[in-house]
């Protein structure tokens, strides 16, 4: 029955999402991890145990977020089957960022329709992690369609799988990992031994939803230039060669990947 209550609340959170979006003024739990991250960051990424450090710091907010939404979502259930499922569904909809995800590409997508390089520039800038001052057309397309591309595992598809499977308290759990690996899991002096599991963990949670995403990309927009078991095989980082799309006149080269 609980798999049931599941799958209607991942339904309703879905279309919540796709209508509402995260409204700027609401609360949001992703702020809370946050706070609880960074609070965590600035007393226990010091000394020579950073490495295991960062583990305690990850296991903490996972467990913490764990108990506070299983608890939560278990009160509302025991009141009403009804109340329970859509407690679920608001949360799980905090974990999705379908909606956020085509607003932002929008943003860029607007000006750049309007020949404004300037402004689509500075939109770019706020969803990719370099400098986008530079950047022409061809370029501003692409650095929207990669950060979306690469967003739709951790908004969307990761949230919905892990909430299928364990309701709210997963689909927020999973956040959490993303959050810590958002914030924390970069490969520089300050993270690079403090963010090392959540790096890692971030990368579990998403081996089967990454996969998913890739394979629903494949099967619905076809490769001009290569076959969908290349592609595939690609995606999963089997060493292939590729042919790449090549000028009129240019010979393709082979890519190994």
């Amino acid at each position: 029955m609980m798999v049931l209550y599941h799958l209607l609340a991942v339904t309703l959170a879905y279309l919540l999402d796709l209508l509402i979006g995260d409204p700027k003024n609401w609360p949001h739990p992703v702020r809370w991890m946050g706070a609880l991250i960074g609070f965590l960051d600035k007393r226990w990424n010091k000394g020579s145990y950073k490495k295991w450090m960062g583990l305690l710091m990850t296991g903490t907010v996972l467990i913490t977020v764990l108990l506070v939404t299983y608890v939560t979502v278990f009160v509302m259930y025991s009141l009403h089957p009804a109340a329970g499922v859509l407690l679920e569904a608001i949360l799980i909809s905090t974990a999705i960022a379908q909606r956020s995800l085509k607003e932002a590409a929008m943003e860029v997508y607007h000006p750049l329709s309007n020949s404004d390089l300037t402004e689509a520039r500075a939109k770019l800038s706020y969803i990719v992690g370099r400098d986008t001052d530079k950047l022409d057309v061809s370029e501003i397309v692409r650095g929207t369609v990669e950060t979306v591309a690469e967003n739709t595992s951790d908004g969307v598809t990761a949230p919905l799988f892990w909430g299928t499977i364990g309701g709210a308290p997963f689909a927020i759990a999973y956040r959490a990992i993303n959050t810590c690996d958002s914030m924390v899991g970069y490969r520089n002096e300050r993270y690079g031994q403090f963010g090392w599991a959540s790096a890692k963990l971030d990368d579990l949670v998403n081996w089967v939803p990454s996969r998913l995403t890739a394979f629903a990309m494949l099967i619905s927009m076809k490769s001009k230039v290569n076959s969908f078991r290349d592609c595939w095989k690609i995606t999963c980082g089997m060493p292939r060669s590729i042919r790449a799309p090549t000028a009129a006149g240019e010979k393709p080269q082979q890519h190994p990947f």
